[in-house]
């Protein structure tokens, strides 16, 4: 693994840590259904995890947002927040290029 910083950098994620693993190899049902798993993350005197989602195929995802996260200061000065999406709503409409026109359509609300 490597870390990733930046001296000048004053945000709340700094500093990263980019790790490359292979998953173990989970049920082939779950190609249909999907299935949970578990990123642990551990040294001397610490250990961390993350939940890792695996999707059923097609299943309409939140691919990233951005940022990750912020402080409440940063909230309060209204910063945006972008959610990149997959698959939403439906699957097909990636391949016809209407994700948009469909999502307007239903009626997609966002909260928060």
């Amino acid at each position: 693994f490597e870390f990733i910083s930046d001296e000048l950098c004053t945000q709340i994620s700094c500093t990263m840590m980019e790790v490359e693993v292979v998953t173990p190899l989970v049920n082939p049902d779950g190609e249909n259904t999907g299935s949970m798993g578990s990123i642990v993350i551990s040294g001397t005197g610490f250990e961390m995890s993350a939940p890792f989602v695996y999707e059923a195929a097609g299943t309409p995802e939140v691919e990233r947002v951005d940022p990750p996260r912020m402080t409440v200061l940063e909230a309060a000065d209204g910063q945006a927040i972008q959610i990149f999406t997959r698959f939403f709503p439906l699957v097909e409409c990636n391949e016809d290029n209407t994700c948009a026109a469909e999502a307007d359509a239903v009626g997609v609300s966002v909260t928060f």
